[in-house]
């Protein structure tokens, strides 16, 4: 995002300047173990605002909405918010509902969108890509293609142009 809006100043503020930043990444780490466990089963809230809210993290529950948001709009996640039996689309609204009361809403994500989100983790440690496309679902998708690319280039000639290798013994 470029430009001086308050939203691009906020963007930068929280994910581009702090990206290298080991706190912000333990904060990230933490969102993605709460949004495994929402695989194919609904999760309260409750438990990630009071894990990150207590002294091993000390978040302040302003912010959180903000990491929320990156993290389900990187995954491109079929989520769906719970309060009560009634279910609520994934916005701007409903985090911050959930922000002012974590304990009245559930977070439910299709089982895919989890195994999904595995896969491309596996694939940005495999090649290195983690953090190459720090900023949206395509710059993330991007980095993790660079990567493999120059994994690619990086073989000998042998490796690329034979079809069929001798069996191992």
């Amino acid at each position: 995002l470029t430009g001086t809006s308050p939203e691009c100043l906020v963007y930068r503020a929280a994910f581009v300047h702090t990206a290298e930043d080991g706190g912000c990444r333990r904060v990230f780490s933490e969102i993605d173990s709460f949004l495994r466990d929402c695989a194919g089963r609904r999760r309260s809230f409750a438990a990630l605002y009071k894990r990150l809210g207590g002294r091993d993290y000390g978040v302040r529950k302003g912010v959180l909405p903000l990491f929320l948001a990156k993290k389900l709009a990187d995954m491109d996640a079929a989520a769906a918010i719970y309060v009560g039996k009634r279910e609520m689309a994934v916005d701007y609204a409903a985090l911050n509902q959930v922000n002012e009361a974590p304990e009245s809403y559930e977070l439910y994500l299709e089982q895919e969108t989890a195994e999904k989100e595995r896969y491309l983790q596996m694939l940005e440690q495999t090649f290195g890509a983690e953090g190459a496309g720090a900023g949206s679902r395509q710059e993330r998708l991007g980095g993790i293609i660079r990567r493999m690319q120059g994994w690619y280039r990086s073989l000998p000639q042998y490796a690329r142009v034979t079809e069929r290798f001798a069996p191992e013994d």
